[in-house]
């Protein structure tokens, strides 16, 4: 069907075609073309594709614009009319059949009008126009929800994956998607197994990789993760399991943690990781250490401290390795400044051995009072320049034995051990004898003399000396002997002997040949008692070792000529000076 336009043309209207009841036959696949006054087609319908004989015919509107033409440029505007509607030709009201008015326009029954002021319509077969707000619903407009405008005024714009349910946004199903905004659908989309939905629409997976069923992105290899488009591989140090548990992100484990393959995973106990590794890693016991990065060791004189390798401060020693700490030298202490740690020395007689830096608090380590021993004493008469009036005085639970002296000061050896700082530190006397254990060796003696002892660093070691009486056939010695030897006099008291040998132990600091190894009893002056004077002849000879504990002169003599005290020790007549 051809219609001739003429020179100037305005296609504006209503194209019928109407089949009569005379000839009622198929008007499939007719087409109308539109030709100027030179017979050039200007428009071209599209082909009528109702193969049913039952209508009476078909109204196209051409009033619409443009967007109503087809691909192939036709235009596609076909409404059919149904059977009986067309009564008669002249008679047939085909307003009720126009299908398009202008955009901002809308239909009142009988013409298109203009939309009012601050509303609008798509056009075509509308028959109201509605605000921004809005969207028509039939012949009536409908406040969007809020948070959506009107999207050409049939549905409101919705989130992505929201669609539109007719009367509000919906979430889509899970596994389906939606573009939402001016993309509002009233469906949502359910992407293929070898697709990934990329916000706007399904896309094919990149090849060798296939949707991971949810739609959301597809399969990668070990260790890539989805970017949204394609397979990327993963940082280093991070890690992803791919294939269907492929994610978006890669995974970094904690430190102390590797990838399994699958997961991150505590490491053994004793093992350690960067946390970017698939295995942990073990130090060498005693030697290495864990600095959070790898297994260290430091030097030898240095120490651990966290992550680092410290140098030992002076007078110290350090094994090295993952050692935490360095040794000070004996008689050092480890000594912290408030910034810093050093090896202190030790003021005497203060000792200390193994002192250890740094100390597990930020505090300066002691150093120790000297060991318990048999330590040299220094007595010193204060108010005189010698004494001859032999003495004892505790140190502790100590009894210690001071003897005689014809100098100023004697140093002697207690019997047994003693800690440092037991001794008296004021005056020795009979005045103190309460505090200080001061006795004479006789009781009733009333002297006023007056000593100090001072502790000295030096254990001493009370020897033993061996005397033999050497004269042909005689056995043992009546008389008490004391003898003294040396220029600082080294008191022994020899004592009586039912045998011709004896040990005695001496309680004053002894080296070798300060006595003399003979000596004779003949020396000795005769007393009113038989003491003195006896012509024995003795040996002397020094033994090897140190003794501890009470010895023969601790405890008086019990027989009824001495029966309170040693007269031996505080009563001799004259002593040999053997110098």
């Amino acid at each position: 069907m051809e219609i001739d336009l003429g020179q100037e043309y305005l296609i504006d209207g209503v194209l019928i075609v109407n089949r009569l009841n005379a000839y009622r036959t198929r008007v499939e696949d007719m087409k109308v073309d539109f030709k100027d006054a030179d017979g050039n087609v200007v428009l071209t319908t599209a082909a009528i594709a109702s193969d049913k004989n039952g209508y009476d015919g078909y109204v196209m509107d051409l009033t619409k614009e443009g967007d109503s033409l087809n691909d192939a440029g036709e235009f596609d505007a076909w409404k059919y009319i149904p059977e009986g509607d067309v009564v008669e030709a002249a008679n047939f009201d085909w307003r009720l059949y126009r299908r398009w008015c202008a955009v901002d326009e809308y239909w009142d029954g009988a013409a298109c009008k203009h939309c009012p002021i601050a509303t609008t319509s798509p056009g075509g077969d509308a028959v109201v126009c509605c605000a921004a707000d809005e969207y028509a619903d039939g012949s009536a407009c409908v406040t969007c929800p809020a948070g959506s405008t009107s999207l050409k005024h049939v549905m409101c714009t919705c989130d992505a994956d929201e669609f539109w349910n007719v009367t509000a946004c919906a979430t889509c199903p899970a596994g389906q998607f939606s573009a939402g905004g001016n993309a509002t659908t009233t469906s949502c989309i359910t992407c293929n197994a070898n697709e990934y939905w990329n916000g706007q629409g399904c896309t094919a997976c990149p090849g060798g990789s296939t949707g991971t069923g949810d739609g959301t992105l597809c399969t990668c290899a070990a260790d890539q993760k989805w970017d949204g488009s394609a397979c990327e591989d993963c940082a280093g140090g991070s890690f992803s399991a791919g294939g269907n548990a492929t994610t978006t992100s890669c995974i970094t484990c904690n430190s102390n943690e590797y990838w399994n393959g699958h997961a991150c995973e505590s490491c053994p106990a004793g093992q350690f990781s960067t946390g970017e590794a698939t295995s942990c890693t073990t130090c060498a016991a005693d030697t290495e250490f864990w600095s959070g990065q790898a297994c260290e060791s430091c030097l030898a004189n240095y120490y651990r401290d966290g992550d680092a390798c410290v140098a030992c401060p002076g007078d110290s020693v350090g094994a090295g390795g993952s050692a935490t700490s360095c040794t000070c030298d004996d008689d050092h202490h480890a000594h912290w400044s408030g910034s810093d740690w050093s090896c202190a020395a030790c003021t005497a007689p203060y000792v200390k051995t193994g002192s250890v830096v740094p100390q597990s608090t930020l505090s300066s380590d002691s150093c120790d009072d000297p060991p318990p021993c048999q330590r040299e004493l220094l007595v010193t008469r204060v108010d005189g320049t010698d004494w001859h009036a032999p003495f004892y005085f505790t140190c502790g639970d100590v009894k210690v034995y001071a003897g005689r002296s014809n100098l100023q000061s004697k140093t002697v050896i207690p019997p047994n051990n003693i800690a440092w700082g037991s001794c008296p530190t004021g005056e020795l006397s009979r005045a103190t004898s309460s505090s200080t254990g001061f006795t004479y060796a006789n009781p009733d003696w009333a002297h006023t003399d007056k000593f100090n002892v001072e502790e000295t660093v030096t254990c001493g070691c009370r020897k033993k000396v061996r005397i033999t009486r050497t004269d042909q056939g005689a056995t043992g010695w009546g008389p008490f002997m004391t003898l003294r030897c040396g220029g600082a006099p080294v008191e022994v008291i020899v004592g009586d002997s039912s045998s011709n040998t004896k040990d005695v132990t001496l309680f004053s600091p002894y080296n070798t040949g300060d006595c003399p190894s003979t000596f004779s009893g003949s020396t000795f002056p005769t007393s009113s008692d038989g003491r003195g004077g006896h012509p024995y002849n003795f040996q002397l000879t020094e033994l090897s070792g140190c003794d501890t504990g009470p010895q023969f002169y601790d405890t008086p003599p019990t027989d009824g000529n001495y029966p309170n005290y040693q007269q031996w020790i505080y009563e001799p007549n004259a002593d040999q000076l053997a110098s």
